[in-house]
């Protein structure tokens, strides 16, 4: 998810990860994969069939191929990356980088030609002899199961209350929709700002590091939660 505050007077935010995941999603051909991307272009009124939904096909080597002979008549190349990791998420898919000029939303790649470049995804392999991946590409609740414990959803106050208790640090963001999208279907759909506690009537979008990932170490002792409002479109699409 890219947050751009256009209209908001915030500060333009990084990609974030959901609670349930470590994922990026990105566009560019120039940042590797993993990395953050520029923001998608808008796609509106598409039909279903001229989109294909990327990720559903990189879970597996079979799912891969079909993908590239899928992207192939459009002149979309596919790349596959590779990372070492710890040995629970070897195999798991961690990024996916569009080209510059594709237009996509999250997941969902337009299919048109013109576009070029290729479809990036980033795997986690095993690691080789002398490379360190004790931790590397488990989510940052499967490093910390006291954290997935503590945490509440529906209660942002009560968890940040059971975390200091169990010896952590966080820092509390409040996501918002974007309101200069009523205008501008080009603008970001969301904005954000640091708040010192989260506000009432919000629920816990996300629980990163204090980098704003979702990877950490047995040492991890400062958390970045995020907030948004009850009923706002960023809870609706991350359910």
């Amino acid at each position: 998810v890219l947050l751009v505050a256009a209209g908001l007077g915030l500060a333009a935010a990084p990609a974030v990860a959901v609670v349930t995941d470590g994922f990026d999603f990105g566009g560019g051909d120039v940042p590797r994969a993993g990395e953050p991307g520029g923001p998608p272009a808008p796609v509106t009124g598409v039909p279903e069939e001229r989109t294909i939904h990327v990720l559903e096909y990189a879970q597996t080597e079979k799912g891969r191929a079909e993908l590239r002979r899928r992207l192939a008549p459009y002149g979309i190349g596919l790349e596959v990356e590779t990372r070492p990791v710890a040995p629970a998420a070897v195999g798991r898919v961690f990024g996916v980088q569009f080209p510059r000029r594709a237009r996509f939303q999250r997941h969902r790649l337009v299919l048109e030609q013109g576009v070029g470049g290729a479809v990036r995804i980033t795997v986690g392999r095993a690691a080789r002899p002398g490379e360190d991946a004790s931790t590397r590409g488990l989510t940052l609740f499967e490093v910390l199961p006291d954290v997935a414990r503590a945490v509440d959803r529906k209660d942002p106050a009560g968890t940040g209350r059971r975390l200091a208790a169990l010896g952590y640090e966080v820092r509390w963001k409040l996501i918002v929709d974007n309101p200069a999208r009523d205008d501008d279907p080009a603008a970001g759909p969301t904005g954000w700002k640091d708040v010192p506690a989260p506000p009432p009537g919000t629920e816990i979008l996300s629980v990163l590091n204090a980098g704003g990932g979702n990877s950490a170490t047995p040492q991890t002792r400062k958390l970045l939660i995020e907030v948004a409002p009850l009923g706002s479109e960023i809870l609706e699409s991350h359910p």
